[in-house]
C-alpha cells in the first residue's frame, strides 16, 4: 500500500480530459453512494471540475442526453434538489429498516478505457474535498501492457450492478453493465495471479466478514492472520450489547494484536468495552488541529487559491481494515465503518482487498502519517464502559415518522391515444389509500391522486420543469411539518423520447446540432417573451416578441438555420455510408434516424400546440420531409427513415393551400 498523493478533483479531471479526445469519448457514468450533492451529480455529468458551482443550462443538459449518467443512492437521503435535471438515472435504493445503502464506487466509460474508484467518499462536497477519505482508482484499457491486471475486481463489480441493482430496470444501468461485459468479453482471462479482490456485503448473503476471511484465504491460504488495524470515524453505538470487536474475534480468532485510528473527539465516545475482546489493543487519535505538513498537502492540491487565512478542518471519513501475518498483509479500504451493521450483513457495502508484502509496521507508519494520527497509544485513557452512546453516524437508521413507506415507486408516463401525461405511484392494493393523508405537489403544482393516478398534465409542465423539479413533494396533512421528498423515475418509452422535451422547440434542436449555445441559457428568475402568465414590459423582449409574431421574419430565420442543418446531417449521413458494413446501420440510426425522426416530432407538436401558426409550422414539417426524400436515395434505411417521417404529416387540413403543400411532400410532383 502506498499513499495516495492525486487528490479525488485531479483525478476525475484526468478522466474528462482523456474523454475530450474524439476517439476516446465518454459513454457511460454509474455512481454508488450513500448520499450526494446535487452540484457533484452535475458537475460529474457534465464533465466539469467537481469543485465547479456553476448551474447547468439547456444547453449543458442537451448535450447530456446521450450520456445518460446513473446515480444508485440511498433512497431516505433524499433532498429538494433543485438544479438536477430531468433524465437523468436517479435510481434510491429502499434499505430494510435500521439499514442503508452505504456503498460509494463511480465507474466511468469511455470508448477506450473503463475507470472504476472504488473508496470511502460519498458524491458530495465534503466527500470530495473536505474530510479525510480513503480511495483506490482501476483503469483498464485496450491498448498498452500492465492495463487488464485487476481485472476480477471489475468482473465481480459490474456482477454486483447487475445482481444488486435488477429491480430498477433501468436502461441506462443495463447498457453500461453490457458494455463493460463485452470489453471483459474481449480482453478475457488475466495471465497473472491478481492481488485486488471486490470486498462488498448486502449483494449475495454474505456478510463483509465473511468475505474477508475469503479473500484472506485465497491469499494466504491457511496461514492465520495475528494483528488487525482499523482506521474509522465511527463505532457501534453503544458497548452494552454485541460489538463488531466480538465478530471480528470470532471470525479471526488468532488475532493477538489491535491496532485502531479515529478521530480525537470519537474517542471521547468510545470506552474499552467497544474492544473487550481483542488482546494488546491501542489506540491512535487524530487532533483537532492541523498539522502544519498537512496544510502544506492541502495548499498543494487546492493551487492557486491562497488558503493562509482559512480555518480548515477535516473529519476523519476514511475506512480501513489491515489483516496482518508477519510482512504479509491483507490492506481493505472502502465504505464499511467499523460496526456490526457495516460488516456483518445489514448495510450495503463495498471496497477492496488488496495484498500487501513488506513491513506491517511502516504500512501502519504510513496510515498514521498520512492521517495526521499521533503515534501515542491512547487506549488505557478510555474508561472500561460507558452509559453514553455514541453520536449518530452514517451507519444509523435515521427514523422519520410519517414518512412514505408504502410507496414502492413513482412513475412518470404519458397516457394512452394523448399527448398528455400522469404520475403513478406504485402500492400495495390496499395501502395507496394512504395517498389521501398527504398533499404532493410537483415544484408549485400541486397533484390529486385517484388510484394511484395523478390527474393529467401536459407536456408543457415537463418541458418547463427540465431543470429542477426531479422529485415529488409530500407534506404530511396531519402534521404539515413533517415534509419528504420521493424522486420519480420516467416511463420508457418517455425516457426514450427525452430529446424532444429538452430540445423543446426547432431552434432549440437545430442550434444544438450546429453546436452552438441555446437561446434559452436563463437564470430562473429571467423569462423568455411568449411565456405564460407575464407581463412583458422590458422594451428589449418586446422587440423580440414582436419579431416572433412575424411569420416571415420567423420563417426566415429557421430556413436560414434549416440550410446548415441540412448541409450538417449529408456529411453525417455521407460517413455512416462509408463507415464499415457492421457499424452502417447502427451509426445510420443513431447519427441521422433518430435526431432528425426527433425534429419532426418537435416540429409536430408545434403545429398542434399552436393553431394560430400551424401552417408555417406545417411547411417547415414538410420541408423536412422533403430532405428526407433526398436522403432516401442513398440507401434503404434512408427511405426507411424517409416513410418514417412522411407518416407524421397530417392527412387533413382545413386550408387548402396546405392540404396542396402537403400532398406534394408526400407523393412529389
Amino acid at each position: 500500500m502506498t499513499e495516495q498523493i492525486e487528490s479525488l478533483r485531479e483525478y476525475f479531471t484526468s478522466i474528462f480530459e482523456s474523454c475530450s479526445e474524439s476517439a476516446n469519448a465518454l459513454q457511460h457514468v454509474v455512481v454508488l453512494s450513500y448520499e450526494f450533492d446535487d452540484q457533484q451529480v452535475l458537475n460529474l455529468a457534465l464533465r466539469r471540475s467537481l469543485s465547479a458551482a456553476l448551474q447547468a443550462s439547456t444547453s449543458d443538459i442537451a448535450h447530456m442526453l446521450r450520456i445518460v449518467p446513473v446515480m444508485i443512492y440511498d433512497a431516505r437521503k433524499t433532498r429538494e434538489h433543485n438544479q438536477l435535471p430531468h433524465f437523468m438515472e436517479l435510481l434510491p435504493v429502499r434499505s430494510q429498516p435500521w439499514t442503508c445503502h452505504h456503498a460509494k464506487a463511480y465507474l466511468v466509460v469511455s470508448q477506450r478505457q473503463v475507470h472504476l474508484a472504488l473508496g470511502s467518499m460519498n458524491l458530495t462536497r465534503t466527500g470530495l474535498f473536505a474530510n479525510r477519505e480513503v480511495f483506490e482508482t482501476f483503469t483498464w484499457s485496450d491498448t498498452g501492457k500492465g492495463e487488464r491486471e485487476d481485472l476480477a475486481v471489475l468482473r465481480e463489480f459490474v456482477g454486483v450492478l447487475a445482481r444488486g441493482y435488477a429491480s430498477f430496470d433501468s436502461r441506462p444501468l443495463a447498457a453500461a453493465i453490457e458494455s463493460v461485459r463485452q470489453r471483459l468479453d474481449r480482453w478475457g482471462a488475466p495471465e497473472d495471479k491478481e492481488s485486488a479482490m471486490l470486498i462488498h456485503q448486502g449483494y449475495d448473503g454474505v456478510t463483509g466478514l465473511e468475505a474477508l476471511a475469503r479473500a484472506w484465504r485465497n491469499a494466504f491460504g491457511d496461514a492465520l492472520p495475528e494483528r488487525a488495524i482499523v482506521v474509522s470515524p465511527f463505532f457501534d453505538r453503544s458497548a452494552q450489547g454485541d460489538v463488531v470487536a466480538q465478530d471480528l474475534k470470532r471470525t479471526f480468532p488468532s488475532l493477538t494484536a489491535f491496532d485502531i485510528v479515529t478521530d480525537a473527539q470519537v474517542a471521547q465516545h468510545l470506552c474499552r468495552d467497544h474492544f473487550h475482546p481483542l488482546p494488546s489493543t491501542r489506540l491512535f487519535l487524530i487532533p483537532e488541529t492541523l498539522t502544519e505538513r498537512e496544510r502544506e498537502r492541502i495548499a498543494q492540491a487546492n493551487q492557486p487559491d491562497d488558503l493562509a487565512a482559512l480555518a480548515i478542518t477535516r473529519k476523519l471519513h476514511a475506512k480501513v481494515l489491515v489483516l496482518a501475518r508477519g510482512d504479509e498483509a491483507l490492506v481493505y479500504l472502502g465504505s464499511a465503518n467499523f460496526t456490526r451493521k457495516a460488516w456483518c450483513g445489514a448495510n450495503h457495502e463495498m471496497g477492496v482487498a488488496r495484498v500487501h508484502r513488506g513491513s506491517v509496521n511502516k504500512l501502519f507508519g504510513a496510515i498514521c502519517n498520512a492521517l495526521s494520527a499521533e503515534q501515542i497509544d491512547r487506549y488505557h485513557d478510555l474508561p472500561s464502559n460507558t452509559p453514553d452512546e455514541m453520536p449518530e453516524s452514517e451507519d444509523d437508521y435515521q427514523e422519520q415518522p410519517g414518512y412514505p413507506e408504502f410507496v414502492q415507486g413513482i412513475e412518470l408516463v404519458e397516457m394512452p391515444d394523448s399527448d398528455l401525461m400522469a404520475f403513478h405511484v406504485r402500492a400495495e392494493p390496499l395501502e395507496i389509500t394512504q395517498l389521501a393523508d398527504y398533499d404532493v405537489s410537483w415544484g408549485d403544482l400541486p397533484l390529486h391522486f385517484t388510484h394511484g393516478h395523478s390527474n393529467p398534465l401536459d407536456q408543457s409542465q415537463l418541458i418547463g420543469r427540465i431543470i429542477g423539479g426531479r422529485n415529488l413533494k409530500f407534506v404530511h396533512r396531519g402534521a404539515p411539518e413533517r415534509v419528504y421528498y420521493l424522486p420519480f423515475r420516467h416511463a420508457a418509452a418517455l425516457f426514450q423520447q427525452r430529446e424532444r422535451y429538452v430540445l423543446s422547440t426547432a431552434e432549440d434542436w437545430m442550434l444544438h446540432y450546429l453546436k452552438e449555445k441555446l437561446p434559452l441559457d436563463r437564470d430562473t428568475d429571467e423569462f423568455v417573451p411568449g411565456d405564460p402568465n407575464i407581463v412583458d414590459d422590458d422594451p428589449a423582449a418586446a422587440i423580440h416578441a414582436t419579431r416572433e409574431r412575424n411569420i416571415v421574419i420567423g420563417m426566415q430565420q429557421h430556413l436560414n438555420l434549416f440550410v446548415r442543418v441540412q448541409e450538417a446531417f449529408r456529411k453525417r449521413a455521407a460517413q455512416c455510408l462509408e463507415a464499415p458494413l457492421p457499424e452502417q446501420l447502427g451509426r445510420w440510426q443513431e447519427e441521422v434516424a433518430e435526431p432528425l425522426t426527433t425534429f419532426a416530432d418537435v416540429l409536430s407538436r408545434d403545429a398542434k400546440g399552436r393553431p394560430q401558426s400551424g401552417a408555417d409550422s406545417l411547411f417547415r414539417l414538410g420541408e423536412l420531409v422533403l430532405f428526407a426524400r433526398e436522403l432516401a436515395a442513398g440507401s434503404k434505411a434512408g427511405h426507411a427513415l424517409w416513410m418514417r417521417l412522411k407518416a407524421k404529416l397530417p392527412v387533413q387540413h382545413h386550408d387548402v393551400a396546405v392540404m396542396e403543400y402537403l400532398s406534394f411532400c408526400r407523393e412529389g410532383l
